[in-house]
């Protein structure tokens, strides 16, 4: 029996689909990621995996879904998006974009409520990688192929109730490729803001073709006693000898709920080098 927040994501789900201009087979890989959270909704503590993580509470939050198209997602600055610090003055607000590192002012992606925002992100630095939103990934004569191959191959839709929401709401994530032999010497960011009440459902593949080497910074974060949920699946793919350094930091409001995969696949001679950090958020799970 459907909860009534899994009935409204029902309702929000076929919202969002009929909208989508997407391929078939996007659209049949989110339908099937969605079929499986209607039969199973979300892990419980019964489930052996979640016995100690109890997302009952999270369950029951009133969330919204966050718009998924890129063109709702320019109709508001990711850069001039206000973040509370729980001030009533005028300096408790802070732009999106203090929250970028020095080492990364040419190199960060910034993403609202999961959405990619282009527009507002700095690529200056990332000469000889191709940063593409998905929109773009999937009409790619040159990358729709390996786009399509990668996405939901290596974290499974049906691995449990969060990766299968994620996966039935993927909108405008960003695919990052590089190619062989490239060498990144700037450091990628991804900062990812939810706004206070809403769901929002980040995604991002990576694929680092052989001899690639390149530094990812994976950031979450809010300022404010803020309350939203971020469901975030990330999917790294590493050929031969590539070498990718991943930083995860979790910085989100701790009123917030945060729960995300990861997941990397490695070849013959390749590194995967990853620090995670966690340091926000009322309930946190990273898999």
């Amino acid at each position: 029996m459907q909860t009534e927040r899994e009935t409204v994501y029902s309702r929000d789900f076929r919202r969002s689909l009929e909208s989508a201009n997407q391929p078939n087979w996007l659209k049949s890989l989110r339908e099937t990621a969605f079929e499986f959270f209607t039969e199973n909704g979300f892990p419980s503590v019964e489930n052996e995996d979640w016995k100690y993580t109890n997302v009952a509470p999270m369950a029951k939050e009133n969330f919204l879904l966050a718009e998924l198209s890129e063109t709702v997602a320019e109709e508001s600055s990711a850069q001039e998006l206000e973040i509370e610090t729980g001030s009533d003055s005028a300096s408790s607000f802070r732009r999106a974009s203090d929250f970028v590192f020095d080492e990364s002012k040419r190199s960060v992606l910034i993403f609202t409520n999961g959405v990619f925002q282009r527009n507002e992100s700095d690529m200056s630095a990332l000469n000889g990688a191709t940063i593409l939103s998905f929109s773009e990934a999937v009409t790619s004569e040159k990358y729709a192929e390996i786009f399509r191959a990668k996405l939901g191959s290596l974290v499974d839709a049906e691995k449990n109730g969060f990766t299968a929401l994620n996966t039935a709401f993927v909108g405008e994530g960003a695919f990052i490729f590089l190619p062989k032999n490239a060498k990144i010497e700037a450091p990628i960011q991804l900062l990812f803001l939810t706004e206070d009440g809403k769901t929002s459902f980040p995604r991002v593949l990576i694929v680092a073709e052989s001899f690639a080497e390149a530094t990812i910074i994976e950031t979450y974060t809010r300022d404010a006693e803020t309350k939203y949920l971020t469901n975030a699946v990330v999917e790294i793919s590493i050929a031969d000898e590539a070498k990718i350094k991943h930083y995860r930091v979790q910085r989100e409001s701790h009123a917030a709920f945060h729960i995300s995969t990861t997941a990397a696949e490695v070849a013959r001679g390749s590194v995967y080098d990853t620090t995670a950090i966690t340091l926000g958020a009322k309930l946190s799970r990273h898999d």
